[in-house]
């Protein structure tokens, strides 16, 4: 769950709420003070938010900040260690576009790790996409169709 305007009023509650009800949150907000300090009083380790203050009109800080969550939600709430589980449990079909640039996922090697987990999971590369364009920028909605598309 990512969360803007996090640090203080209803924001601020909505990140308590879904902290306290386990789910992995991610907040963004300019008090950096109130957020840092909310971050830490809901918990240490995997349970604890993550705070990063961001100006969300400065599109280069929300590209950044984007990235540092999804990397560090993938890495220390454990989506890596539940990876193979995830994919085991997928039981209708579930094509994956995969960016080229990805950070985190090598793209050429995630068919073949679907495959060896006795998963038939379509897998298009889509080129030139890093993890954050496949989900913040708009020339990626334009490279997901057609290569949706060409799946057909």
């Amino acid at each position: 769950m990512i969360i803007t305007g996090g640090a203080s009023g209803i924001g601020a509650s909505f990140v308590r709420a879904f902290v306290e009800n386990g789910a992995k949150v991610a907040f963004l907000d300019l008090q950096r003070e109130a957020g840092a300090a909310l971050a830490n009083s809901l918990g240490e380790g995997a349970a604890r938010p993550l705070f990063l203050p961001c100006d969300l009109t400065d599109t280069s800080a929300l590209r950044t900040a984007l990235g540092e969550i999804s990397y560090r939600l993938f890495v220390n709430f454990g989506a890596a260690l539940e990876f193979a589980r995830y994919l085991k449990n997928i039981r209708r079909p579930a094509p994956v576009l995969v960016g080229s640039a990805d950070e985190q996922v090598i793209a050429d090697q995630f068919a073949p790790v679907s495959q060896s987990l006795g998963v038939n999971i379509p897998v298009t590369i889509v080129p030139g996409m890093t993890h954050v364009d496949m989900i913040a920028t708009p020339t990626a909605l334009k490279a997901v169709v057609n290569a949706v598309g060409q799946q057909k």
